[in-house]
């Protein structure tokens, strides 16, 4: 049976670079495992195939002039796609690919939750609009957290923003320190939805690298 892992983590947390350092170790290194690695679409957060071009969904949201429920809808259907493109190549490996023995992901479609608790928390959310969001990922998703190992990356949200600060991403200017802090507290309370957590601490010192190496070692049963 497949191995999966939900790589997951505040905003700056580091999960996108560790995702690219664990793949680029994995071939440097000759990994036994044969892995699949799966990227968040964050570009897709960012468009929509029925807009113009120049209609960026995040930072509409962000800005208040996309409603919170219009955005989760959005990116929840980004995450569908992607896992369920993730779940027909464990099914059905193309015939050139080998069968695969780990699947490595950021985010999946589950990690709505967070956002929804911290969006209905804010009154973005109304109740009955938090519990659509919530029954359309549950009934939806194509990767369930109750079959996956999660890795949290444990950044301090002051430092999450300052990275946010120093990245300038499109989007990200209106995330505010509180909104960060509640976005911590709610991925900490879904923990209990993964079949098994590792905490990985993130501080000011810590290098990619050094995450990479310890979150490389739990990937492939060593930790």
């Amino acid at each position: 049976m497949t191995r999966i892992y939900i790589l997951e983590g505040n905003l700056a947390a580091g999960k996108t670079t560790l995702l690219r350092n664990l793949a680029l170790n994995s071939r440097l290194e000759k990994w036994e495992p044969q892995i699949l690695w799966a990227k968040e679409p964050v570009q897709a957060f960012t468009s929509h195939p029925k807009l113009p071009a120049e209609t960026n969904p995040l930072e509409e949201f962000y800005r208040g002039s996309l409603s919170a429920l219009g955005f989760q809808v959005h990116a929840s259907h980004c995450l569908l796609q992607r896992d369920k493109n993730m779940r027909e190549l464990l099914l059905s490996p193309e015939p050139d690919q080998p069968e695969y023995d780990i699947l490595v992901m950021e985010r999946v479609m589950a990690s709505a939750h967070a956002f929804n608790s911290v969006l209905a928390e804010a009154g973005r959310l109304t109740t009955l609009e938090k519990a659509i969001c919530c029954a359309q990922v549950e009934t939806l998703q194509a990767i369930k957290p109750s079959e996956a190992t999660l890795i949290y990356l444990d950044i301090d949200p002051s430092l999450a923003l300052e990275r946010i600060r120093q990245r300038g991403r499109t989007g990200e200017s209106e995330v505010t320190l509180d909104y960060l802090n509640r976005l911590h507290e709610a991925m900490v309370s879904n923990f209990s939805l993964y079949r098994a957590v590792h905490r990985v601490t993130v501080g000011p010192s810590t290098t990619p690298s050094d995450v990479a190496r310890l979150v490389g070692r739990i990937v492939r049963g060593l930790n």
